[in-house]
């Protein structure tokens, strides 16, 4: 299924994108700082969940426009929640939001990606419109049935997304996107 291969990549994108950097957590760098969230054994920068939240943010607000102001807003409560927890720096956040951000982008200019995500979207259109027949009592035949399963996708973008096509200079906080490269090649 494309989400679930998004969401590996994804977490393959978040871990090599910590390698190059080793800041510690707020909380190892100053005993004062007392987390009140779960805490992570990874580095500091830049936040997974930041990258993470935008990213998905941006994918979805592409299937639901009319939501995506709510869903951007959403990613940036999630990051700063981790800040106010006691788990992240401010420009963890930032370069977090950067590098998901530009993961997107970089799909959004992939040919695989966009066939495989205009499949899903008119899956997901299909599925909406089955469920919202099954609600009103005129969904009986196949389209019903479509309602209640997830899409399917065939198909991989694992080590499609490169430092080249994130446009990022990997001597600047975009580090990330160049280990990214170097990891998933």
């Amino acid at each position: 299924a494309l989400f679930k291969d998004l969401g590996d990549d994804l977490r393959a994108l978040v871990s090599a994108a910590k390698k190059p950097f080793l800041r510690p957590r707020p909380f190892t760098a100053d005993a004062r700082v007392q987390p009140c969230v779960s805490l992570s054994t990874s580095t500091s920068y830049p936040s997974g969940s930041a990258m993470q939240s935008f990213a998905w943010a941006e994918l979805l607000a592409d299937l639901f426009p009319a939501q995506r102001i709510e869903l951007i807003e959403r990613a940036h409560r999630a990051a700063w929640g981790r800040l106010l927890g006691g788990v992240h720096f401010p420009t963890d956040l930032v370069a977090g939001q950067v590098v998901g951000e530009a993961w997107v982008a970089a799909l959004r200019r992939n040919a695989e990606f966009r066939a495989r995500w205009e499949q899903g979207r008119a899956e997901s259109a299909a599925a909406t419109r089955a469920k919202e027949r099954a609600r009103h009592g005129r969904g009986r035949g196949p389209e019903a049935e479509i309602a209640h399963q997830q899409p399917s996708f065939c198909g991989t973008m694992r080590g499609r997304v490169d430092a080249q096509e994130l446009r990022m200079d990997p001597e600047n906080c975009a580090k990330c996107a160049h280990a990214l490269a170097e990891n998933t090649s």
